[in-house]
């Protein structure tokens, strides 16, 4: 029953992870176009995604006890996300049209 769950968990956080590893990796491939600051919420979004998505993997395939990568990728997860808050509230995301 355990394993069903964490492949449950690992899948759910595939889905999830997908979305700041796309948008992290569009901005990296927009480096030219955009901020400094804007760079640099695509670079930590990218990898905390990352980090996510090969947690996930790594939980997916059973390399190990599932409390190592669930830690890791949780901090992986929170990471994307507090880069994602912190950008939007200081307006270094653009969330809406111009002013």
């Amino acid at each position: 029953m355990l394993g069903v769950i964490v492949m449950g968990l690992a899948l759910t956080w595939l889905l999830y992870a997908l979305f700041p590893f796309i948008a992290g990796g569009w901005l990296l491939t927009q480096w030219a176009a955009v901020s400094a600051a804007l760079f640099g919420f695509g670079v930590v979004m990218f990898v905390g995604a990352a980090t996510a998505i090969g947690c996930a993997l790594w939980l997916l395939f059973r390399l190990g006890r599932p409390r190592q990568p669930l830690w890791i990728g949780a901090m992986g997860s929170v990471v994307s996300g507090a880069a994602l808050y912190a950008a939007v509230i200081t307006h270094i995301f653009p969330c809406s049209g111009p002013d």
